[in-house]
């Protein structure tokens, strides 16, 4: 596998991964905000968030949108690093004559 193949192989796992942080989006959407007022003043007396659900959302958690958009923010920078490599003309096995 040459530079050049591996960087555009990383880059569509990459756009992938970030397409579907994109669809998934933030771990935060799981929660409703809310807010009661006070009809004398018209400001929120009470404000605050309610789970959707009753799990947790936790870090690393596979649905959360962020981790899959993380992980393609990561193949992208590798796919960029491979592509300056081929430009600089770097090898990934040196034969042996």
């Amino acid at each position: 596998m040459t530079l050049r193949q591996l960087s555009l192989a990383l880059a569509l796992a990459g756009a992938t991964l970030v397409l579907i942080g994109v669809v998934m989006g933030p771990a935060s959407v799981a929660s409703i905000e809310g807010a009661w007022f006070t009809r004398a003043a018209g400001r929120a007396a009470i404000s605050s968030s309610f789970r959707a659900s009753g799990s947790g959302l936790s870090l690393l958690s596979p649905s959360d949108g962020n981790l899959w958009l993380g992980a393609g923010i990561a193949l992208l920078i590798a796919a960029a690093g491979a592509l300056f490599a081929h430009r600089a003309g770097l090898r990934l096995v040196h034969t042996h004559d």
